[in-house]
């Protein structure tokens, strides 16, 4: 009996390291994913930001990331926002926002290779998120879902070609 409470107790504690949740400060910095098999590359720098929440919403300022990202196929550059890092604009304007929402890591960023017919670009957002993998070394999971704007609009213009042009499903370390 002592030792099936002591295994309990074992794995309690193992799960609660690995279901901690992940702060913002943990996820500043420079971010990589590499992909050899399909030559796939992305990398993504982030650092603190403040964000105004509407008075809709019940108004204030939260802390959140912004960042931008590059993204590499067979060593050929994809697509490069990183200029936008360096940017003094609203938290929302940069290619990569990450929110704190309900005790997880929500993520929103903006496919610049998928436009609808008005030239806008697509925006990946919720339900996506950042998931914790490991703490040494310093790896996140980012899950992408581009489901949001692909509803059915009135306007042909509106609508956005389905999926994303970036990984789906990727897990980056930290690199700085």
């Amino acid at each position: 009996m002592k030792r099936l409470l002591s295994i309990v107790l074992v794995l309690c504690c193992f799960g609660n390291v690995y279901s901690q949740q992940i702060t913002l400060d943990f996820c500043v910095g420079t971010w990589e994913y590499k992909n050899p098999a399909t030559g796939e590359e992305f990398l993504m720098k982030l650092k603190k930001s403040q964000i105004k929440i509407s008075r809709f919403f019940g108004g204030g300022v939260e802390e959140c990331l912004v960042g931008g990202y590059i993204h590499k196929r067979n060593n050929a550059i994809f697509m490069d926002c990183m200029q936008e890092f360096d940017k003094n604009q609203d938290a929302i304007s940069f290619p990569i926002w990450l929110g704190v929402s309900n005790n997880a890591l929500d993520l929103m960023i903006k496919d610049y290779n998928m436009r609808n017919l008005r030239g806008e670009k697509k925006v990946i957002g919720f339900p996506s998120k950042v998931y914790l993998y490991s703490i040494s070394p310093k790896q996140i999971r980012i899950e992408l879902v581009p489901d949001g704007m692909e509803r059915v609009y009135l306007d042909e213009k509106d609508v956005f070609p389905v999926g994303t042009s970036l990984p789906g499903n990727m897990i980056l370390t930290k690199v700085e």
